[in-house]
């Protein structure tokens, strides 16, 4: 495995199609990715196929141990985005994208938990399921980045 490393401000989009069961989905990357600074990443576009038996969520909230916690509900979620659910098939493409902080500079695997209603495990999808990410520096003018 070789490696990609930024130093430099420039922002680079991940597509991943995740494949995993129970709701568990995880993709292991070409190259370990190393990332000088602070920096931020955002779910601008999610796409899953459910199975016809699975009762569907009204959102599901995707969960990664590659961003900071925060405050969601009754407790602290490492949340990337919420994505509301239809029934069969869920297409969604975020045009104002929300960013989060990243806790890691560096990764070579992307795991992604897909929690219905926020809280238990999905497991409603069949097939591949895709989400593309933003990553990009985070704004030095914000404070607590």
């Amino acid at each position: 495995m070789s490696d990609w490393t930024t130093n430099k401000d420039v922002p680079f989009f991940l597509t991943m199609t995740l494949k995993g069961r129970e709701g568990v989905m995880s993709s292991t990357l070409a190259h370990q990715i190393y990332l000088a600074g602070r920096w931020e990443v955002a779910l601008i576009e999610f796409y899953g196929r459910q199975t016809r038996s699975s009762k569907s969520p009204n959102f599901l909230a995707l969960e990664s141990d590659l961003v900071s916690s925060s405050l969601f509900h009754e407790g602290y979620k490492n949340l990337i985005a919420l994505v509301p659910v239809k029934s069969g098939l869920s297409h969604v493409e975020f045009s104002s994208p929300r960013y989060v902080p990243l806790q890691k500079n560096s990764f070579n695997e992307v795991r992604i938990n897909l929690l219905a209603d926020g809280a238990d495990v999905y497991d409603g999808f069949i097939g591949a399921t895709v989400a593309r990410l933003h990553f990009r520096p985070a704004d030095k003018s914000k404070k607590g980045c």
